[in-house]
């Protein structure tokens, strides 16, 4: 049963501000992945009318304290957010937590440098430099000597 006509403008819009400015971005997921549940479809057709899609999508705002089912359109609108990232959301999430947040950017493995990336390094190293000759008291960078340049160009 949607409850779409009992929200209020002022809650909806309350709902759309502490979205966008109270949560970063990990927590915009969490919200969306714990708000929507993804349910298999209930509806079955005969074999000649098979459909490949096996779920559905439910989808919830809070009133206060109450928990709501509300359309998608809805939803969509008063978090102002596309119908792909909250399919991708969704699909991401395990019991409403993000796989993103709770693996995390820092736990993630480095990879190994490879001979390949290290002799490219070492080669540059050795590669003659020269300042810019433009403003050389502001700034840090160095360029490739024109020579080298000249004898890449000569060899492509």
């Amino acid at each position: 049963m949607l409850k779409c006509s009992e929200f209020s403008e002022k809650v909806r819009s309350e709902t759309f501000r502490m979205f966008w400015s109270e949560m970063n971005w990990d927590q915009r997921k969490v919200f969306v992945a714990s708000n929507v549940e993804k349910v298999v479809k209930q509806r079955t057709r005969t074999e000649a009318e098979s459909s490949r899609r096996g779920h559905s999508y439910v989808y919830h705002l809070k009133d206060g304290e109450m928990r709501k089912r509300v359309c998608k359109e809805m939803f969509l609108s008063t978090l102002s957010l596309g119908e792909w990232s909250v399919r991708n959301w969704v699909e991401g999430s395990r019991s409403g937590m993000h796989s993103e947040v709770a693996v995390g950017c820092a736990a993630r493995p480095k990879k190994p440098e490879s001979d390949g990336r290290r002799f490219i390094g070492e080669f540059l190293s050795t590669v003659p430099k020269m300042e810019s000759h433009y403003c050389r008291a502001n700034t840090s960078k160095l360029y490739q000597e024109q020579v080298l340049v000249e004898l890449a160009c000569c060899c492509v």
